[in-house]
């Protein structure tokens, strides 16, 4: 019972209310720097729940290749590309395409991790009816480059999770789940001012 009200607690609670989050900080901050924002105060937090649990790493270069793995596809891209989408599409329409996310993971495993379930007719069809679903409710998209852009980009982004969600599903875990996230929120983070001081762009954050 615990498990499924931290579940609820945290898809619509944590999940559900970042995504209008995004869309306010929109209007003053830039969609790279929303996400940089959201690393470096997820970051602090993690080092100090890191201190407070007096976690130890284990098998450091393990956590190494899976933070990276994971601040990749699971934090840098997924979170920009909804970023990016949510200046023109909805907080609501970023949540229904985000939940294609568990069939991406699906489809991915079977095709790519060696996944053990048995492919059915009908999960593509859901697949179909889910993605039909969110071009009909959005028929005001319909046309505009930008809102055709921002549709791509978020579906990239529930690929995106399930390429991590699958990855670490078929490693041993070595070390605490939040350890593997505090390298992940340190390795977008290194990767974004990276990207800015490329473009220039550091001087003026």
């Amino acid at each position: 019972m615990q498990n499924w009200i931290n579940f609820v607690f945290i898809g619509t609670v944590g999940w559900g209310i970042s995504l209008s989050l995004i869309k306010v900080l929109l209007g003053c901050l830039s969609p790279l720097d929303v996400v940089l924002y959201r690393m470096i105060v997820g970051l602090l937090f993690l080092i100090l729940l890191i201190k407070l649990l007096d976690l130890r790493v284990t098998h450091f270069t393990s956590l190494m290749k899976d933070g990276v793995v994971f601040g990749i596809f699971n934090v840098t891209m997924p979170f920009y590309l909804t970023s990016y989408a949510e200046k023109t599409v909805s907080s609501a329409l970023s949540a229904a395409i985000n939940g294609l996310t568990p069939l991406c993971t699906f489809i991915l495993a079977i095709l790519f991790f060696n996944g053990k379930q048995h492919v059915r007719y009908t999960h593509f069809v859901s697949l179909l009816l889910g993605l039909a679903g969110v071009v009909l409710v959005n028929q005001q998209l319909h046309g505009i480059p930008a809102g055709e852009i921002s549709l791509i980009a978020l579906i990239l982004s529930g690929i995106s999770y399930a390429i991590s969600a699958n990855y670490l599903r078929s490693r041993t875990q070595t070390n605490h789940p939040l350890l593997i996230s505090a390298v992940a929120a340190g390795v977008t983070i290194i990767m974004l001012l990276c990207y800015k001081c490329i473009r220039g762009e550091l001087s003026q954050w």
